[in-house]
């Protein structure tokens, strides 16, 4: 009896592993097939990956650097070849 059960799970384990490749395979068609389209986000840009120069803020107006800091390297981490121009506050 032993020997059945493993029979069994060795065929179960087998046959997810099978599935899950085929499921694999499927997705990579599919994702090569149908590409992502190139996103365009206002105040990003895809040239160089320099960083940006510091604006200086209007009058009443102030930008913390480290506000400016954070958003930098978010949108670095997220879009390697992308660099922000601006940033705006809304009111």
């Amino acid at each position: 009896m032993s020997t059945q059960v493993l029979t069994i799970c060795g065929i179960a384990f087998a046959a997810v592993f099978g599935l899950l490749t085929i499921l694999s395979i499927t997705q990579r068609l599919i994702t090569w097939y149908f590409p992502a389209p190139e996103q365009k986000l206002a105040g990003l840009s895809t040239a160089a990956a320099a960083p940006a120069p510091e604006a200086a803020p209007a009058a009443g107006q102030t930008t913390d650097p480290t506000v400016v800091a954070v958003i930098t390297s978010t949108v670095m981490n997220l879009y390697p070849n992308a660099r922000v121009t601006r940033i705006e506050e809304e009111r």
